[in-house]
């Protein structure tokens, strides 16, 4: 009666040996004006131990390039490296997010990120996004299977998309081994939620 449109996805993933896996529940409510309740519950196996990271992925249109956000910057930072990482607004680019490590790998990521914005330059159209509480985020012109598959970073192509990453929680990367995060740092079996404000309109 309210106009407001409601979906509910159940989804199970399984791993490749199709014993260990999560049940992704997503609920949408879509609003008359355009704005998206999302409300995300990821249930993990007892089995799946010790997982990078929990959360979605989007793919992002090459128009949204203007990036701000209030939580840990200016850096990339970590659930296990963010002291001196401090809670600010920042702005950016999604193009000056990408930390050329001498071999790709995961990069870029902020913690306790409160909300964050995206938008096109040229006219200021966009959209913000807004937890319930803090959450990680990354976006970036690759993606994370093609920083696996590189050796090098002049063996990628930077994508006219972006690949924007947002986490409930991800593991922390530990000392020049992930394997060394300490354990109050690496994910447990269990349930995990992310609830989001998705809005569209003008980025001021």
């Amino acid at each position: 009666k309210n106009g407001r449109i409601d979906i509910s996805v159940k989804q199970r993933f399984i791993s490749k040996n199709k014993r260990t896996g999560f049940n992704h529940t997503h609920v949408y409510k879509i609003y008359p004006g355009g704005i998206i309740e999302m409300d995300n519950t990821f249930s993990l196996d007892k089995s799946a131990k010790d997982v990078p990271r929990v959360g979605l992925r989007m793919k992002m249109s090459s128009h949204l390039e203007d990036l701000a956000w209030f939580g840990r910057g200016p850096n990339e930072n970590y659930v296990d490296r963010k002291a001196g990482s401090p809670i600010s607004y920042y702005e950016s680019t999604v193009s000056e997010q990408y930390v050329p490590y001498v071999v790709p790998q995961e990069n870029a990521n902020k913690e306790d990120v409160r909300w964050l914005t995206l938008s096109n330059p040229k006219n200021k159209a966009g959209i913000s996004i807004t937890g319930d509480k803090p959450f990680g985020f990354s976006a970036l012109h690759f993606t994370p299977e093609q920083m696996t598959a590189a050796y090098h970073p002049y063996e990628m192509t930077p994508n006219e998309e972006g690949t924007l990453l947002i986490d409930a929680v991800q593991r922390g990367v530990g000392n020049t081994d992930t394997r060394n995060a300490l354990e109050k740092y690496r994910i447990k079996p269990g349930t995990y939620r992310l609830n989001l404000l998705i809005a569209f309109g003008d980025i001021n």
